[in-house]
């Protein structure tokens, strides 16, 4: 995966930055120089780091910063160093300032210091750096980018070593010069090497000139515009002849994070059926995997989606090559609350833009439900994984056929060990055979699966996290989400997760009215039939318990629509003013409702949404919730509701749950707010709740539109949400 989060981790980077360099016995390991360079200017590179050993050293070697608390360099930079002083942004080789001190080195486990395998390192900052104009990360090439052999490239790299073979002194300005890769072919005659595998990038001066990089420049970024005209960092400057411009440079090649299976097995058509391919474009090698959950629905891991526009999808096949079922969508769904820094709530939904059919080789996997994932923490079982990804640690590219390995789930206590902190919806699991398989770079979004007692495959987790080597650490799943997961046998709301929510209730010793939303400090929007004929209403707000102590308020003014037919529901929609204005906090919020513009672009069917509230959690008994709950429902044709309900008008929504077992609010849950995420990735809401059956799991949902009441709303209040 390519730039899914904003922080890296060392649970991830080396599966995301595997090189092999190969040396001949007359190379030099010294550090790199750039011969026949230009002065940099201020800010022109600002990734580019030195390094020294302490203060009083002048140049040990260059490196360049990748995140806020990540800098990558060469192995043999830092071996065997207890500490290094780094120096950001600056391109006088005298300055010190900003400086930091490290003590934290990831050598790559496979370095050898003899011939230079494997030859990177990660520095972790002992604390966050701040960006500046001259304090820049260089992003990583992507996937599909560094499929290219990039042969013929044009290439930049920078740095502070001699600019003459003849000279033994470093320079005193920030360095920079042009490259272009050669073929590794050429590079091996040069060196003398049978081969040199196609882990390392060679390279020579542009245009057949000398310039090359040479001692000082080790560890220092090769650079590559892509064509988006966007420097990414292909490779890190590993070693050169002692002659440096008179012979190609050798780069340990940086590898885009994606993931893969560690010595899986290959699997045979139709065995996981469920299994999908996630890509960028067509011609996109991998992104991520996902688990076909219903015929127009893939469930994926938030971070394989988020901030992308469209995905590649395939359906059925054990080829990473072959032909098969596909389709590009947009209907890309991220949980609300996911946090790239720390994985939490690392799940997301892909909505399809067609039905798909079922058949042999196509199958969805049912998630595990709630009676199962109540009753099993999973500790000691058996489970199953599937990918693309690459079956040694030691390769970086793709397997061309469908991997599959087992895995034994194990205490969060051995993934909070490793990589802490570990969300706490997290599984943890280790390799079952001694083989250690293991979910890698590339796998990420694939599902975690499990036989129940009747021997039925369910999916209880969405891989996440890994470590370098894959092999050799935990994996870490975000749990699925349960089947019954909603407002019926729902999920509980985080504190703050709902900040919009508000308990409507007739008198201060009242359970539960209804559910409202927070527009404005003075306003709340709720269903008419809640305050129709009722004054006061009382209200609860920034609480996820029923019964708990919050911020309260009295109504001042009630304003049901005045078309509002209690009969048939139609126009069930009102405003409550409150009879003095709430301050907000973490835990209340408004919410933004829909604008017209929005409304006009979208008729919101297949889309995906939420509701969350108090009311019944369960078929069976009529309950109130003790918790804030949440579900997810997809939007339907309003025709299905017109049959089950009565005629339907165009100012109503329709929604069903968006798995099998039909998510749905129910009873107390009126008034509460649907909400849908813009393309911005704006919670905005669109609905409120209106009609529920007493079955209310297996009937559609009505809300009132939020878009054709917008003039009622700004005639009210004159708030105008366009």
């Amino acid at each position: 995966m390519t730039n899914f989060f904003c922080n890296l981790g060392i649970l991830w980077i080396f599966s995301c930055l595997l090189g092999i360099v190969l040396l001949a016995a007359s190379s030099n390991k010294q550090n790199g120089a750039i011969i026949s360079g230009h002065i940099a200017e201020e800010g022109q590179f600002p990734w580019h780091v030195l390094l020294r050993r302490d203060i009083e050293d002048e140049l040990l070697c260059g490196a360049s910063v990748i995140s806020n608390k990540w800098v990558l360099t060469a192995g043999h930079c830092v071996d065997e160093l207890d500490s290094v002083v780094l120096v950001f942004g600056r391109i006088e080789l005298d300055v010190d300032d900003p400086m930091m001190t490290a003590t934290k080195f990831h050598i790559h486990p496979d370095y050898n210091d003899n011939d230079l395998t494997d030859d990177l390192a990660l520095i972790e900052l002992p604390s966050v750096l701040n960006f500046t104009n001259n304090i820049q990360p260089i992003e990583l090439v992507s996937t599909s980018e560094a499929s290219n052999d990039f042969v013929g490239a044009k290439c930049y790299v920078t740095g502070f070593g001699r600019t003459s073979e003849n000279s033994k002194e470093n320079s005193e300005w920030l360095q920079w010069t042009t490259l272009e890769i050669i073929n590794n072919t050429i590079c091996a005659d040069e060196f003398h090497e049978a081969d040199i595998e196609d882990t390392i990038i060679c390279s020579i001066g542009w245009n057949g000139t000398n310039q090359s990089p040479c001692d000082g420049d080790s560890g220092g970024a090769l650079v590559w515009r892509n064509q988006a005209n966007k420097f990414v960092q292909i490779g890190i400057h590993s070693f050169s002849k002692k002659k440096c411009s008179q012979f190609p440079s050798a780069f340990t090649r940086s590898i885009p994070q994606n993931a893969a299976i560690i010595h899986g097995d290959q699997a045979s058509l139709g065995q996981y059926p469920w299994h999908v391919l996630i890509k960028r474009n067509p011609s996109d090698k991998l992104l991520c995997g996902g688990s076909l959950i219903a015929d127009k629905w893939v469930i994926t891991a938030a971070h394989c989606i988020d901030c992308r526009e469209t995905v590649f999808l395939l359906f059925g096949t054990i080829n990473l090559l072959g032909r098969a079922v596909n389709m590009t969508t947009d209907l890309l769904y991220s949980h609300p609350l996911f946090t790239p820094a720390s994985f939490e709530n690392d799940i997301g939904l892909i909505g399809l833009p067609i039905a798909l059919k079922f058949n042999v080789h196509i199958q969805p996997i049912e998630l595990v439900n709630s009676a199962e994932a109540q009753q099993n923490s999973f500790i000691d079982a058996l489970t199953h994984i599937s990918g693309f990804g690459s079956k040694y640690d030691q390769t970086t590219q793709p397997s061309p056929h469908l991997l599959f390995g087992s895995e034994e789930v194990v205490e969060l206590s051995v993934c909070e060990s490793r990589y802490a902190p570990v969300p706490q919806n997290f599984l943890c699991s280790i390799g079952y055979t001694s083989h250690n398989q293991h979910p890698c770079v590339g796998d990420s979004g694939g599902g975690l699966v499990w036989k129940n007692l009747w021997l039925k495959n369910k999916l209880i987790g969405i891989f996440s996290i890994h470590g370098a080597p894959c092999s050799r650490n935990p994996s870490g799943y975000t749990k699925s989400i349960p089947q019954s997961a909603a407002i019926i046998r729902g999920t509980r709301g985080a504190l703050g997760e709902y900040p919009w929510h508000v308990i409507l209730k007739q008198n201060p010793s009242d359970p539960l009215l209804c559910g409202g939303s927070i527009i404005n400090n003075k306003w709340v929007l709720t269903a008419a039939h809640c305050i129709q004929c009722r004054d006061p209403i009382y209200m609860l707000f920034g609480t996820i318990r029923l019964l708990n102590a919050a911020v309260n308020r009295i109504s001042k003014n009630l304003y049901p629509h005045p078309f509002f037919n209690p009969v048939t529901l139609a126009f069930d929609i009102g405003l409550v003013e409150l009879n003095y204005p709430i301050e907000y906090n973490v835990y209340i919020k408004p919410i933004a409702l829909i604008t017209k513009a929005e409304a006009d672009e979208t008729d919101f069917i297949g889309v995906v949404t939420y509701v969350s509230g108090f009311g019944y959690y369960t078929d069976e008994m009529h309950e109130l919730s003790p918790w804030l709950l949440w579900g997810v429902e997809e939007i339907i044709n309003t025709s299905v509701c017109d049959f089950i309900y009565g005629p339907v008008l165009n100012s109503e929504i329709c929604s069903v749950g968006f798995t099998a077992e039909k998510q749905h609010p129910c009873r107390g849950d009126s008034g509460g707010a649907l909400v849908w995420r813009n393309k911005m990735r704006q919670q905005k809401q669109i609905g409120v709740v209106t009609a529920v059956k007493i079955k209310c799991s297996k009937y559609p949902t009505s809300y009132s539109r939020v878009s054709s009441f917008l003039n009622f709303i700004y005639n009210i209040t004159g708030l105008n949400f366009d």
